[in-house]
């Protein structure tokens, strides 16, 4: 009976008392652990050492590499810069032209990612260097600039740190020495940036070779999960997780250095195993040099202190058992009840009390006061689910509502033109619209948390501009970037950043602005024609002055020395001692009168280049008037005749015209400038193309009036090479150009068909094969539309 009433905390003591299963159990654990540990100690060991080996055979041939890089980039450079020096010294080119063109050829290339070459001379001023500010700046005060200067020649490292860098990082430069100039030839980048270089296969086999236990092995891979040497894996296992689940790898990139465990299955096992890993960080070349070994390897010596641990555990556990069993009864009893009552309470009966029946009410220990605590605790449960209930309806509802708004968003974002993609601070993606999702193939269940530069490779040559928005948390934007497409070749589009505030990432709206893009070029090419046009007006006018002077004394010339019956021509002739017929004959025998009516004819075509320069170049054009085509035609032919360059490569005066015009042509309502420069285009661009070909160069001309449609035909066939099928099919398309760069803008026959199409409700149409010449049609309404 006093043991009945003792309270529980007291039974169990003096129950689990009697047996001395917790001490053994923790002596043999203590024992277990300490043995462990020491063997765990002594792995880490090995482990930390096979990483420091290959960390060193890494850097051996990292440096290696990047010293020979830099060389040969240092080397080449100085043939470069010295071959300019003798030219220039050949072709007499001042010196000063030769260093700036020596200047421009060192700051066109680059070193790694950010690496640069720069120039320095014997005092330690800046000669040459891609920034503005430096250049011209004496930098002697630098320790690795006096290394510089006194050795001009070789291999140097050093620490450097650009402003906004938290801290410097090693750099590597080799030099050269061009003495003529007294320049030191300096090529430097970050030694981190040469991580490409390595020679992966110098050392692979040597890594693979280390091993711990019977299976362990060390493996390389990057802070992106690409794998760089491993006996099994290949490619990127970023992602992989063990069978618990557990991002093993990105532990390991997070870290950076120290151990982990996990449970791996190779390819080539049936099952998983438990794994240990220690870890360390090659920073130079964002690499995790990693050493594992299979636990069970590695503690195998304790198996046999195990099994003889279970065994003695076992045997304390069934002489506690009997000891613990007659206790327990006593407690387990009542115990029962309570739970046949918490049983009644899971099924939803809350409202029974605790009776005293069976527990007798007299008891005063703890299961006679759990028991009148039970019957409190249930109906304050009661209560306490019923408001529950009611709040769960509450958030149903809320929830609802929430569900409702966030389908309407997506309905939103999905709805809009531009490419709407969110991004996290590691460049992956967590917000892909249908827009974007149409534009890479990709759903948006793929893109989620992928690389945003996986799912839109044209945005790599971006992210480091995007990542200075969000590190600024500042809206940016990169404008008219352009990017291929194999459906509508180079389009051009503009990415601004929008970051979200909290710094958890940004927004970007990636707009397509080729269109827009395409109408700025049209309407500043329409405006250097106008340009063009108001210069050759001022020009012309200017050039009538002197040209009626000339054809005026040309004609007083002619009047003074061949009109032999004019009064004032005797008179002279007489007070000089002479007769006008001596003067003729003079005059003939040196074929004066030809020499003046040659100046006459010249004065008259000139005139006639002017007026038809004025009437292509008048602004009265710019409206609609009724014009002869046969006219039109004929004076823009005038005006192409004028056309010769020398970097173009041909006389428009050498290329035979055929006019194949169909009588009684009628007259269109046109604007003639803008019609004229049409014409002008195709007879330039053909002169140009059977400037290459080979044989006589033949234009031919037709004009003829389509009754059907009641239109104009204009057609202006060549005999030049031709087009391919894939260079007609673009042959209209804006920017588009066969020329080479710095010829050609694509924009002269783009500019055409959109006068031709738009400001006349025209047609515009080619027809051409290769070596078979090209023809152009055009086709104008009689009267405006």
């Amino acid at each position: 009976m006093v043991f009945k009433n003792l309270s529980i905390r007291n039974k169990l003591f003096l129950s689990f008392a009697t047996v001395s299963i917790i001490i053994l159990a923790a002596s043999f654990t203590l024992l277990f652990f300490q043995v462990k540990k020491n063997i765990e100690d002594r792995i880490r060991a090995e482990l930390n050492k096979s990483n420091q080996t290959i960390t060193d055979m890494v850097e051996t041939a990292a440096m290696v590499s990047i010293k020979n890089h830099l060389r040969a980039i240092a080397e080449k450079n100085l043939e470069i810069v010295t071959h300019i020096y003798l030219e220039s010294q050949q072709k007499g080119v001042s010196q000063a032209a030769a260093r700036e063109q020596a200047a421009r050829t060192l700051l066109s290339q680059t070193v790694g990612e950010t690496g640069y070459i720069y120039c320095i001379d014997s005092s330690g001023k800046v000669v040459i260097h891609p920034r503005d500010g430096v250049r011209g700046t004496n930098v002697a005060g630098w320790a690795f600039i006096q290394e510089q200067i006194r050795r001009k020649k070789g291999y140097l490292e050093y620490n450097w740190k650009n402003p906004g860098e938290k801290k410097a990082r090693p750099k590597a430069m080799y030099m050269s020495y061009f003495e003529p100039w007294d320049w030191i030839i300096s090529v430097s980048s970050y030694k981190s940036e040469f991580s490409r270089l390595v020679t992966i296969k110098d050392f692979r086999d040597q890594v693979l070779g280390l091993t711990f236990g019977k299976t362990g092995y060390s493996y390389i891979f990057d802070t992106q999960g690409n794998t760089i040497i491993h006996p099994e894996v290949k490619g990127n296992f970023y992602d992989i997780r063990d069978v618990n689940q557990v991002d093993f790898v990105q532990e390991m990139i997070r870290k950076k250095n120290g151990y982990l465990t996990y449970h791996w299955k190779n390819p080539s096992e049936p099952v998983p195993r438990e794994k240990f890993v220690a870890f360390s960080y090659i920073p130079e070349f964002d690499w995790i040099v990693a050493s594992s070994s299979y636990t069970a390897e590695v503690f195998s010596p304790l198996s046999e202190l195990r099994t003889s641990f279970i065994i003695i555990l076992v045997l304390s556990v069934i002489i506690t058992g009997f000891v613990a069993m007659a206790v327990s009864t006593s407690i387990t009893r009542p115990l029962r009840q309570f739970i046949r009552r918490f049983e009644k309470g899971a099924d939803g009966d809350l409202t029974s009390p605790m009776g005293h029946n069976w527990l007798n009410e007299n008891r005063q220990d703890e299961i006679g006061k759990l028991s009148m605590s039970f019957n409190r605790f249930m109906e304050r449960l009661d209560a306490y689910q019923n408001e529950i209930h009611s709040e769960i309806r509450n958030r149903e509802h809320t929830e609802k509502k929430l569900e409702d708004l966030r389908s309407y968003l997506a309905d939103i974002i999905d709805s809009m033109p531009s490419m709407i993609i969110g991004i996290d601070t590691a460049m992956a993606v967590t917000l892909w619209n249908k827009k974007a999702g149409d534009e890479t193939g990709i759903d948006a269940e793929t893109a989620m948390g992928s690389p945003i530069r996986d799912c839109l490779p044209r945005i790599g040559h971006h992210l480091a501009r995007i990542k200075e928005s969000l590190e600024a948390n500042l809206s940016g934007q990169i404008l008219k970037t352009p990017h291929a497409s194999k459906e509508a070749g180079t389009r051009f589009e503009t990415i601004t950043v929008f970051p979200v505030s909290g710094g958890r990432g940004a927004v970007l709206r990636i707009d397509d602005v080729t269109e827009t893009m395409r109408m700025e070029e049209i309407l500043i090419q329409n405006e250097k024609m106008l340009s063009v046009g108001g210069l050759a007006a001022g020009m012309a006018h200017e050039i009538n002055n002197p040209l009626a002077g000339v054809m005026q004394n040309a004609s007083l010339l002619t009047n003074r020395l061949t009109d032999t019956a004019m009064p004032a021509n005797i008179q002279a002739a007489e007070e000089t001692g002479t007769t006008m017929a001596a003067i003729k004959a003079f005059m003939d025998a040196r074929e004066i009168p030809q020499i003046i009516l040659s100046i006459t004819d010249s004065g008259t075509r000139m005139a006639e280049i002017v007026n038809n320069m004025l009437s292509f170049a008048r602004k009265g054009d710019a409206t609609f008037s009724t014009c002869d085509p046969v006219q039109l035609l004929d004076k823009t032919l005038d005006i192409a005749a004028t056309d010769y360059d020398l970097k173009k490569h041909y006389d428009f005066k050498t290329i035979a015209i055929k006019k194949e015009y169909e009588e009684d042509v009628p007259f269109i309502a046109c604007e003639r400038g803008k019609i004229q420069q049409v014409l002008l285009n195709i007879l330039n661009n053909g002169a140009q193309a059977m400037a290459d070909h080979p044989g006589e160069s033949v234009f031919i001309l037709r004009l003829s009036h389509e009754t059907q449609t009641e239109m104009l035909r204009i057609e202006i066939q060549d005999n030049g090479p031709g087009m391919a099928p894939d260079v007609k099919k673009r042959i209209f398309e804006p920017f588009f150009t066969t020329k080479p760069v710095g010829i050609g803008t694509g924009l002269g026959l783009s500019v055409s068909y959109f006068i031709i199409t738009e400001n006349h409700q025209g047609t515009m149409d080619v027809d051409s094969e290769p070596g078979k010449g090209t023809r152009f049609i055009i086709r104008l309404p009689l009267s405006p539309r």
